[in-house]
């Protein structure tokens, strides 16, 4: 997956431009979102479901573990020059047919510096958000993804 200054994002299969679809604004840092667990009572969470260990991975990793089981999705938080941050779920309807979903986008209230990083918490349900003029903002999720 590619976020170009177009404001697409684009999915690559074998060289070649396979999909594109628009974002909210310039993308200035991507990464792939934790994908929610079934619901569990046993850890106070109702109903939001739980965050499993977001190690490491890459878009390609997680593209083809989503292609090789079709009922799961890969959810891409991307930041922007503008500031703005957003989530893009893209679905596999068949091997080569995607359908991307706009999740949700965090309002800028006011002038906000360009986001240069974002990490999802190992456990736990917050996000921090870097910026460039070096403030981190922590963001804490009540339910992410709809669960089905």
């Amino acid at each position: 997956m590619l976020a170009c200054q177009d404001r697409l994002l684009r999915v690559l299969k074998d060289s070649t431009c396979s999909f594109e679809v628009e974002i909210c604004g310039i993308p200035s840092v991507v990464q792939i979102a934790p994908t929610f667990s079934k619901p569990s009572l046993a850890n106070g969470n109702i109903g939001n479901g739980e965050i499993p260990n977001a190690s490491t991975t890459t878009a390609s990793a997680a593209s083809s573990k989503a292609k090789s089981n079709k009922n799961e999705d890969v959810h891409l938080c991307y930041g922007t020059l503008d500031g703005k941050i957003a989530l893009v779920t893209f679905r596999f309807v068949d091997k080569n047919q995607l359908e991307p979903l706009h999740k949700w986008e965090v309002p800028v209230n006011a002038i906000k510096q360009p986001v240069t990083c974002l990490v999802f918490a190992d456990t736990g349900s917050e996000f921090y958000v870097g910026r460039s003029d070096g403030s981190v903002e922590v963001r804490v999720f009540m339910c992410l993804f709809t669960l089905l």
